[in-house]
């Protein structure tokens, strides 16, 4: 026999069998189901979230809104949205403009916007932020971060330019490039994660310019086709942290 094996007698343990935590963590799961008495069909790819001390559970659904647009004015921005604590609202778009919506649950959020802006030769600035808006229980809103928040912005002389030059056996030549012709494009891409509350509106904004105080100012910027969008995202923080 080339491979003799050493075979000792042994008898298994079907104690092993009997995993009772995996087993009792069933039975809670179950008894939990059984007294919330929710519902939960139409629910695919949500999470279920069952307490330590309590006999309850939660569903944590996806919760993002996303807008893509081709300007930051008119009606025809795209909106593709999952859940319902970030809301697209036609009376808040009326008042604030259609890039906007409205939170419906205080927590955490993500917050991306970009644009793709189309320089000329009258842009010196490119300020592209969120505005957010805050009901202060008297009918009005306040601004509780002035001048908005993810902000992107860059600004540049206009007037800025290299010149160049050298021989040819024909002669001299010289030539001038400002800084917008040689960029004729810009990607403003920024990203933030703020506690917000709920009734707060977000607004994006893209500006070529702002006050002295770093207020906006000025004309919408000019952006490319296809290129741009916002997304707001409900953050789920972990438990008994």
């Amino acid at each position: 026999m080339n491979n003799p094996y050493d075979l000792q007698p042994e008898e298994y343990n079907f104690d092993n069998l009997e995993v009772h935590w995996v087993y009792d963590q069933f039975l809670y799961l179950r008894d939990t189901l059984i007294f919330s008495w929710k519902k939960y069909t139409g629910k695919a790819w949500c999470k279920l979230v069952v307490w330590d001390k309590e006999k309850t559970i939660e569903i944590l659904e996806n919760n993002i809104f996303q807008q893509n647009f081709e300007q930051m004015s008119g009606w025809d921005p795209i909106l593709l949205s999952k859940g319902f604590y970030i809301t697209w609202d036609p009376t808040v778009a009326s008042n604030f403009g259609t890039l906007s919506c409205l939170i419906q649950k205080s927590w955490r959020y993500k917050i991306l916007h970009k644009e793709e802006i189309l320089l000329d030769s009258t842009t010196n600035k490119v300020f592209c932020y969120v505005d957010v808006y805050r009901p202060d229980g008297n009918g009005w809103y306040i601004m509780p971060y002035p001048w908005g928040i993810a902000v992107f912005d860059w600004e540049w002389n206009t007037s800025l330019s290299w010149t160049t030059s050298w021989t040819e056996p024909n002669g001299s030549c010289t030539v001038s490039i400002t800084l917008w012709k040689l960029f004729k494009k810009m990607t403003a891409l920024w990203y933030m994660e703020r506690d917000l509350l709920k009734w707060d509106v977000l607004v994006l904004r893209a500006k070529d310019a702002s006050n002295p105080d770093g207020s906006p100012a000025w004309n919408d910027l000019t952006l490319q086709t296809n290129s741009n969008y916002w997304s707001i995202e409900y953050l789920n923080l972990p438990y008994n942290s």
